[in-house]
């Protein structure tokens, strides 16, 4: 009996399960949709069935599948995939997107060392990746962050350095305007910029773009005095630059010497006045790695007005180098200064220089000359210093300490010096190559006078 109430209880089961219930699950997708990056793999798989999958994509460009369903991004952007199984069609919608990655090690700079100038320089900005990525934007951005110029690099490698020149024109191939510019990196979602770098557009100079392979040209007046907003530059004159009795600023000043190198090319400044008081000469100071070489001075004019100071033909003051220049026709009138043809005070190296027919006089209140005073042919005061190789020809130093190559040395070297021709040195301490050099020691050395003073005034 209770094998019929069974029967009876499992036919009225199935008479209230829903129409379908025993049927087969449908073909469906792991996936409906994914996001990958470029370069990245997930597979795909069709549940629900045993048959046969035959897979598509929309766009190969943006996103591969392998007949195993193995789905792998390409490049940024969208794509479908598609799967075929037993006449339906089953879809994945994919998103592939770059690889995020900082930029490690990017600078942006002249390539030669110098200076970003229009018509003259490129700059070259480099970086590198911490990670993989590809679609890499280099932009050049302006002051106000909008990008002007744009390369794209289709990949790059994790740990490998990457470069871009720029010629200073945007998008248009016109040139952009002065001002400072950055390089921005966007790899994937991730931006990194870099440090600024000024793009000039006004020629203050004949040429070059101030590094050492392309040094600035100057070849006149004009363009002497914008080596003022250069410095830590390279610069050759290349021309005879004639002053026409204008009152001259000194470059830079004793706080902010010159750190560059000006090559005079063997050309002559003439003719320039220095009005002003205290410190005087075409550089206020020549800093410890700043050189001054190839140059000659004729003419120059430094009128009473100067006082208190250091006064010299090229630099006030001299902690770097100068070399293979000379000066004519050097007038100073001062008082209570330290002075000389080339500088008023040396405590670097002065070499192979020539100073002749210079005229150096102080004159103080109480007397002719100045009691305090320091007049020397090539400088006035050498304190730790060396004055190698050099000449002074007939000379005319008048102040309390004269000397025909530097009226008071201290701590210092002078070798293989000479003072020759119709001298006139005077006052309370004279000598031919130093006039005071009492209160230290001093090494001179192979120095040689045809005149009647001795070599050492004092000392």
């Amino acid at each position: 009996m209770w094998k019929k109430w069974v029967k009876w209880v499992f036919f009225l089961c199935l008479l209230l399960l829903p129409s379908g219930s025993v049927e087969a699950a449908s073909p469906k997708l792991s996936s409906r949709s994914i996001t990958l990056t470029v370069g990245e793999k997930r597979t795909l798989k069709v549940q629900n069935t045993k048959a046969n999958v035959s897979w598509s994509t929309s766009s190969k460009a943006i996103a591969t599948v392998s007949t195993k369903g193995v789905v792998k991004g390409v490049k940024a952007g969208k794509a479908t995939i598609k799967a075929k199984v037993s006449g339906k069609t089953l879809t994945c919608s994919v998103k592939v997107k770059n690889a995020d990655a900082n930029a490690v090690k990017i600078s942006l700079a002249n390539t030669t060392g110098g200076d970003f100038v229009k018509g003259v320089s490129k700059v070259t900005g480099t970086f590198m990746l911490d990670n993989t990525s590809t679609q890499v934007k280099a932009e050049f951005l302006n002051g106000n962050g909008k990008v002007v110029y744009t390369k794209t690099f289709a990949k790059c490698k994790e740990n490998k350095f990457y470069s871009l020149k720029w010629d200073g024109k945007g998008k248009s191939g016109k040139y952009v305007s002065s001002g400072m510019y950055t390089l921005r990196i966007t790899a994937g979602a991730t931006k990194t910029s870099s440090d600024a770098v000024m793009f000039y557009t006004t020629k203050d100079f004949a040429g070059g773009d101030g590094s050492k392979k392309s040094p600035y040209l100057v070849k006149n007046l004009k363009q002497l005095n914008n080596v003022r907003k250069y410095n830590g530059r390279y610069f050759r004159q290349t021309a005879n630059i004639d002053g026409d009795s204008a009152n001259f600023t000194p470059l830079f000043s004793t706080d902010d010497g010159f750190t560059g190198v000006y090559d005079g090319g063997n050309k002559t400044i003439k003719n320039l006045y220095f009005r002003q008081s205290g410190n005087a000469g075409i550089f206020a100071a020549i800093a410890e790695t700043g050189q001054v070489k190839n140059l000659k001075l004729s003419n120059f004019q430094f009128p009473m007005e100067s006082s208190d100071g250091y006064i010299g033909g090229i630099t006030a003051i001299n902690c770097g180098k100068i070399y293979n220049c000379s000066t004519s026709g050097i007038v100073m009138n001062f008082h209570n200064a330290t002075a000389g043809s080339l500088c008023g005070y040396n405590s670097g190296t002065i070499e192979n220089c020539k100073a002749s027919g210079s005229v150096i006089a102080g004159a103080g209140d109480d007397s002719m000359y100045d009691r305090f005073g320091m007049a020397g042919g090539i400088a006035g005061l050498q304190e730790n210093g060396s004055i190698i190789n050099c000449e002074s020809i007939s000379v005319q130093l008048f102040a309390w300490t004269s000397g025909g190559i530097v009226g008071q040395s201290k701590y210092s070297t002078i070798n293989t010096c000479s003072l020759t021709g119709n001298c006139k040195l005077t006052n309370t301490i004279v000598g031919a190559i130093y006039g005071d050099g009492y209160w230290s020691s001093n090494t001179v050395t192979n120095c040689y006078t045809d005149t009647s003073y001795p070599l050492g005034g004092q000392g």
